[in-house]
């Protein structure tokens, strides 16, 4: 019988997170420039009925292989969070566009948007 309730707990758990995408909105201050600091803003909202512990942002550069990372932190049921996710580029990149991975994520869920970022 306990294991039985457990399980449901754990598929309970498991299916909470389904379908759950935070993303709002990103923003790339642009335009980017080689040897500067990279600024993403992402906005972030929970709509669970659940607080989402333990989020990270990562911002992957699929062309130059360069990725950024927030610190952990989590957000409260029914409410955004705004941050800013911040990395040095560096001195020789060519001007151009870049398309960027940027994924919100923890141990229970995973949300990813493509961004364009340009470079001059």
């Amino acid at each position: 019988m306990q294991k039985e309730i457990m399980l449901i707990i754990i598929v309970g758990l498991l299916f909470s997170f389904v379908g759950f995408s935070p993303f709002q909105t990103i923003v790339v201050e642009e335009p980017a420039a080689a040897g500067k600091e990279l600024s993403t803003h992402v906005n972030l909202r929970n709509d669970l009925d659940e607080k989402v512990e333990d989020v990270n942002v990562r911002v992957f550069i699929y062309d130059l292989g360069l990725a950024f990372y927030s610190t952990g932190f989590d957000i409260s049921k029914k409410d955004g969070k705004g941050l800013w996710v911040l990395g040095d580029l560096p001195r020789n990149i060519p001007k151009g566009d870049y398309l960027a991975r940027v994924t919100a994520s923890n141990d229970h869920f995973r949300d990813v948007r493509h961004v364009y970022i340009a470079v001059e």
